[in-house]
């Protein structure tokens, strides 16, 4: 490892710098189930074995959850050193109970069902809620995870991503919700990303540079676009009206790519947005901070390896 003085937060990110032998073959990082493909790092030798991965230490993992560097050879020989941070900080998360109602499932879970040609409906509603809002978001989850390994090897973006401005923080990073119909919990899940609400239809800007890599069409959460900046790292945006972007398109940082709204499973017009780290969920405050940028990312990479991959457009000026 050739990074030092790991400051982590539960639920946050970091990059780490580390070198790899000859006849590597994979590298990476694994923080408890989680694994993270380490990049070789630009501007480097490409004999020197300079690597680098971002990492998200998960909302769900106990604070003993070891860090560790791994390396594995043609022959599936794993070596692998512990990443020990020099300050972990433990974060407790809000819970909130959701109430569902037959008018929530009737509208809205319906509509998913409906938009989804894999799901089948049923004549019981906690079913057809469950369908969509455990089922339904798993495979969510699991689609995000392996649209990350398109991820393209350029940093398109440069300096901190922009939230949603003069918008109202509707829910957090990390809630954690028990859903009640009838009054009786039926199901637990936590809710991954911020929802922010500004205005109804409002435009949504890209908060950073990057490709587009889904735009449509997203089960729980409706219409949605995701970009790509490069290595691993991505942003979705939730509940669209209207998308104006296409998979494939490059955006520029402020460029619009749609407008806010209720589709998916949102309950009035909001944006849902979430920053991830090969398709792992974590808190985009850090992001959203030049600060943390500059102590966690360009302390470890060079700053001119950022930002360089999109060409000038008539489209609003980017980072």
């Amino acid at each position: 490892m050739t990074s030092s003085q790991h400051y982590i937060n539960q639920g946050g990110a970091d990059l780490a710098t580390y070198t790899v032998s000859a006849d590597t073959v994979w590298s990476g990082i694994r923080v408890g189930p989680y694994e993270f493909r380490g990049y070789p790092k630009p501007g480097a030798p490409e004999a020197s074995g300079e690597h680098f991965a971002f990492f998200v230490f998960s909302y769900d993992l106990p604070e003993n959850t070891p860090i560790e560097i791994i390396a594995q050879d043609a022959a599936g020989n794993e070596a692998k050193t512990t990443l020990k941070p020099a300050r972990f900080f433990g974060k407790v998360f809000r819970k909130r109970d959701i109430p569902i109602t037959d008018e929530f499932i009737t509208t809205k879970v319906a509509d998913i069902i409906t938009n989804t040609p894999t799901l089948a409906s049923d004549s019981d509603p906690v079913k057809n809620f469950l369908l969509v809002n455990s089922d339904l978001r798993k495979k969510n989850a699991a689609f995000l995870i392996d649209l990350a390994q398109q991820s393209d090897r350029e940093f398109y973006w440069l300096d901190a991503f922009r939230p949603l401005l003069n918008a109202a923080v509707e829910a957090n990073f990390a809630d954690y919700r028990d859903y009640t119909y009838n009054n009786q919990k039926i199901d637990a899940q936590v809710h991954l990303g911020f929802d922010l609400a500004s205005y109804e239809k409002n435009s949504i800007l890209a908060s950073g540079a990057g490709k587009v890599v889904h735009a449509g069409y997203l089960g729980i959460y409706g219409n949605t676009v995701v970009i790509d900046h490069g290595y691993g790292l991505s942003t979705l945006y939730g509940h669209l009206s209207a998308i104006d972007v296409g998979i494939g398109d490059l955006v520029r940082k402020d460029q619009k790519i749609g407008n806010s709204g209720a589709t998916g499973l949102a309950v009035g017009d909001h944006l849902h947005y979430s920053m991830m780290v090969q398709g792992v969920q974590t808190n985009p405050i850090e992001f959203w901070d030049q600060h943390w940028i500059d102590d966690h990312v360009y302390l470890r990479l060079a700053k001119s390896q950022f930002g360089k991959a999109i060409p000038a457009t008539d489209a609003p000026a980017a980072n």
